[in-house]
C-alpha cells in the first residue's frame, strides 16, 4: 500500500465518518460516473460528552483516476454526522439523532 494523496484539516477540525460513492449519486452539471467522498467533520469536538461547535459535511471529488480528491463544498450541520449511505441516488446521513436526505448541488448540499 502507498499513500497516493494526503488531506490535512484546518482549525481545531476533526473527522468522524467517510463515505465513499461509486458514481450513483450524481451532481448537476457532472460527468457520468464521478465518484465522491463524504466526510463527517465536527469543529472544536469533545468525545466525552460528545460535543462540537459546528459540524460539517465535506464534499470531495475523486481525480486524477481516483488518485486525488478535490473539496467541492461543505456544508455546515447542527451536529457532527457519524453515518452515510444511500437512497435513490442522494446522500443520507445521520446527524446527532436526526436521519437527513441531501442532494448534490453546485455550492452545498441541499436538504431534502
Amino acid at each position: 500500500m502507498e499513500t497516493l494523496h494526503v488531506v490535512e484539516f484546518e482549525d481545531n477540525e476533526c473527522c468522524f465518518a467517510v463515505y465513499c460513492s461509486q458514481g450513483s449519486i450524481q451532481a448537476p452539471g457532472a460527468q457520468a460516473g464521478d465518484s465522491y467522498l463524504f466526510c463527517g467533520v465536527g469543529l472544536e469536538s469533545k468525545l466525552n460528552p460528545r460535543t462540537c461547535a459546528l459540524g460539517f459535511v465535506k464534499t470531495y471529488r475523486f481525480t486524477n483516476g481516483g488518485k486525488s480528491v478535490d473539496l467541492l463544498h461543505s456544508t455546515p450541520c447542527e451536529d457532527i454526522p457519524s453515518a452515510f449511505g444511500e437512497f435513490r441516488g442522494r446522500l443520507v446521513c445521520g446527524v446527532g439523532h436526526i436521519l437527513r436526505v441531501y442532494e448534490l448541488g453546485q455550492r452545498k448540499l441541499l436538504r431534502k
